[in-house]
C-alpha cells in the first residue's frame, strides 16, 4: 500500500492577522473622520463670515434708504425667520426689527440662518446698533456670529461683552470663538 502525504493547501488568515488589519483600518478611519469633521466646521465658519458680510451690506443699504437712526436699542437675533427676537429679551425692544428683517428678506431673498440650521440656541447672527466698541465711539454697529473654529479678528477684541449682557450671548467669559464686524454708519453716510 502506498501512503501519500496530502498537502494542506488551505490558505487563510490567522486571527491575529485579521485583528491587526481591523485595528489599522480603524485608526485610519478615525484620523480621516477627524479631518473631515474639522473641514466641515471650517466650511460652516466661512459661510457664517460670508453671510455676516452680506447682512452688513444689506444694513448699509437699509440705512441709506431709511436713515441712520435705527430704533433697536439692544440686539436683534437674525436666524432665518422674520419673527423679531431681541437679545436679551428683557432689554429694550427692537422696534425697527420687523422692518429690518423684511428688508433682509427682500434684499437677500431670505433672512439668513446659520449653516447648522435655524433655531439653534448657540449659532445665529446678531445685530446690535447700540454697542460700545473701544476705542471707537459708543453706538458702533456690531454684527457678530459665533464660530466653531478659531476665526480671530481685531474687532472681536475691541467689542467686549458689557455688564448688561447685551452682546447676544456670544461672549461666555472669553471662551467662545466669535467673529465680529463693526461699522459706524454715521461716518460713512
Amino acid at each position: 500500500m502506498i501512503i501519500t502525504k496530502i498537502k494542506n493547501t488551505k490558505s487563510g488568515f490567522t486571527l491575529i492577522e485579521v485583528l491587526v488589519a481591523v485595528a489599522i483600518v480603524s485608526i485610519i478611519s478615525a484620523i480621516a473622520m477627524a479631518s473631515f469633521s474639522q473641514a466641515r466646521a471650517g466650511a460652516r465658519d466661512k459661510q457664517r463670515v460670508a453671510d455676516l458680510a452680506q447682512i452688513e451690506l444689506a444694513m448699509r443699504l437699509y440705512t441709506a434708504q431709511y436713515g441712520e437712526s435705527i430704533d433697536c436699542q439692544r440686539g436683534l437675533k437674525i436666524d432665518g425667520d422674520t419673527t423679531v427676537v431681541s437679545i436679551p429679551s428683557e432689554s429694550d425692544a427692537c422696534n425697527d426689527g420687523p422692518q429690518i428683517l423684511a428688508f433682509l428678506d427682500s434684499f437677500l431673498n431670505a433672512v439668513p440662518h446659520d449653516p447648522k440650521g435655524p433655531g439653534n440656541a448657540e449659532y445665529y447672527y446678531y445685530f446690535d446698533n447700540d454697542h460700545t466698541c473701544a476705542p471707537y465711539v459708543d453706538g458702533a454697529i456690531v454684527f457678530a456670529v459665533r464660530t466653531e473654529t478659531s476665526t480671530p479678528n481685531d474687532e472681536e477684541a475691541q467689542c467686549p461683552a458689557s455688564s448688561a449682557n447685551d452682546d447676544g450671548g456670544y461672549y461666555d467669559e472669553g471662551t467662545s470663538n466669535v467673529y465680529v464686524r463693526k461699522i459706524d454708519f454715521t461716518d460713512e453716510i
